[in-house]
């Protein structure tokens, strides 16, 4: 069942690098977890960068997707009382739940009932960026937004759906975005380990009923799985603000 937590860490008091973040949190649930490939981007688990909340508490945002990676991940921090990030130990907070989502729920976003939504608001809060080969894009494509999406329900959701088709991707139009780019720097082996990711929000539309309720339940999973490359190192997290 997607799920997302927010773990504090109330012993770090300078920022971290996301690769040290990223290495840590993945030996902590690849250790008591499945075999779920050496690909970051293929783990039904995401990491956030190292934030500061609006409490002023310092904390790590980690989605799952399965109920492996949720035992995982609680079976891990029952057995961890500290972690290190680089020089940095800290102690571990209380495991919070932010939000959950069964895959049915998910799923009935594309039914008959929910016809009638037909704009998705996504707010991108980290970098979100596009990779093809070894080369990185910040420019948001509809088919590019929804691809890890569509990734992930085809890996790990015991529920199918329909895949959608190019033709399909392009019957869904931005209507209105305010974005705006950042540098990030990608980790080895990218060949320009500098790039630019886009942070903002974008309101994307679907006309169509048929594509409309095949590209639904995509855009119902965001939250869990984000958007784009890189999103084990925090790039490409994002939120559903609203359907109408």
């Amino acid at each position: 069942m997607p799920a997302t937590f927010l773990l504090p860490l109330p012993d770090i008091s300078k920022p971290v690098n996301p690769i040290i973040s990223r290495a840590a949190f993945t030996k902590l649930l690849d250790n008591a977890g499945g075999n779920w490939g050496h690909k970051p981007d293929t783990k039904p688990y995401t990491i956030s960068q190292v934030f500061l909340g609006i409490d002023g508490q310092v904390y790590v945002e980690i989605s799952v997707l399965t109920d492996l990676a949720e035992r995982s991940l609680r079976s891990s921090l029952a057995e961890t009382s500290k972690m290190r990030f680089g020089k940095a130990l800290t102690r571990l907070g209380e495991l919070e739940v932010v939000s959950r989502s069964s895959w049915d729920d998910i799923a009935q976003l594309g039914s008959p009932e929910f016809a009638d939504m037909q704009i998705w608001e996504l707010e991108f809060f980290t970098p979100t960026l596009f990779r093809s080969g070894d080369d990185a894009s910040a420019f948001p494509l509809p088919s590019a937004v929804l691809r890890a999406a569509a990734g992930a329900w085809e890996s790990y959701a015991p529920i199918p759906i329909e895949q959608i088709s190019h033709k399909d991707a392009g019957r869904i139009e931005i209507v209105e975005f305010d974005i705006h780019t950042v540098p990030v720097t990608l980790p080895r082996p990218a060949k320009r380990r500098d790039a630019y990711g886009f942070v903002g929000t974008m309101r994307l539309e679907c006309r169509d009923m048929e594509v409309r309720a095949k590209v639904a339940p995509l855009f119902g999973l965001i939250p869990y799985c984000g958007v784009g490359s890189y999103r084990n190192l925090g790039y490409g997290l994002a939120k559903l603000v609203s359907t109408t």
